[in-house]
């Protein structure tokens, strides 16, 4: 009777398809559902042979690419007219001009 019941079960388990994430696999396992042997073998090639590149980067082209102008770091100059004498100096900084006179500490 339990022998029954486990070839039954196991029966009923082989005929209805088992769900799974690989859809071949899924495929494979619905019955009447076939795939041709050429067509599968040709997707998985052109899966792999995407990410290859055709032939090797030379170090100059790769220099070229990365060394590109609109890649590189902006110079920024925030220079401002001192107060007190009108030469150049950064800004929020002193003015060298000014403070080796002394005229910060006096005004």
């Amino acid at each position: 009777m339990a022998l029954v019941r486990l070839v039954s079960s196991v029966r009923r388990m082989l005929q209805t398809p088992q769900w799974s994430f690989l859809p071949q696999v899924q495929l494979e396992l619905l019955p009447g559902v076939h795939l041709p042997e050429g067509d599968a073998d040709e997707v998985d090639d052109d899966a792999l042979w995407h990410a290859c590149p055709k032939s090797k980067v030379t170090r100059s082209r790769k220099r070229i690419r990365n060394n590109d102008p609109s890649k590189r770091l902006k110079n920024i100059v925030h220079l401002q007219d001192c107060e007190h004498c009108g030469n150049k100096k950064l800004r929020h900084r002193l003015c060298m001009g000014c403070f080796k006179k002394g005229e910060y500490f006096t005004a």
